[in-house]
């Protein structure tokens, strides 16, 4: 077969297949039954219920909005379709909770590395450190509480922070 054939036969193909990928279904139907199961479909059903999406909304890299409105979807409770939630937002919910508190403890530590290391800095190069007591008079550390400070600090950075 010479490179000619091959290129019409090639061509021929291609927009076979192109015209058959532009015949496909502009459309999918979502609906709830009876037992609560959610049923999709490219073909329009007999089901009343049934919502349709544009198969331009149905997925597109990167998009979040490719389901039907909540409003939209026939849930079990008909009268407050609010008050059932899936499986899926109840995880959503738990995984935002989870960095939530995550976000909360880092800066917690972050906070307690930077306490230490300026106490660290405060207090490792002189050899008098003052402070202030409970009744506020000023008072003095001396060597051996000054070096226990200072290991304490070291131990508590070195344990917990980056």
């Amino acid at each position: 077969m010479n490179i000619l054939a091959r290129l019409t036969l090639g061509s021929i193909l291609f927009f076979a297949v192109l015209t058959g990928a532009l015949g496909q279904s502009q459309s999918v139907y979502t609906w709830t039954d009876d037992q609560g199961v959610v049923h999709y479909t490219d073909r329009p059903p007999d089901n009343p219920k049934a919502v349709e999406i544009p198969a331009t909304e149905v997925y597109r890299p990167g998009s979040t909005g490719a389901y039907p409105p909540a409003d939209a979807a026939v849930t079990e409770d008909e009268e407050n379709p609010a008050a059932v939630e899936s499986y899926a937002d109840d995880r959503r919910k738990q995984l935002a909770e989870a960095q939530k508190e995550s976000r909360a403890k880092q800066a917690e530590r972050a906070r307690i590395c930077k306490q230490a290391r300026d106490q660290l800095e405060t207090i490792e190069p002189s050899r008098r450190v003052f402070f202030t007591n409970d009744q506020g008079e000023t008072e003095r550390l001396n060597d051996e509480q000054r070096v226990a400070m200072v290991e304490q600090a070291k131990a508590l950075i070195a344990q917990n922070c980056d």
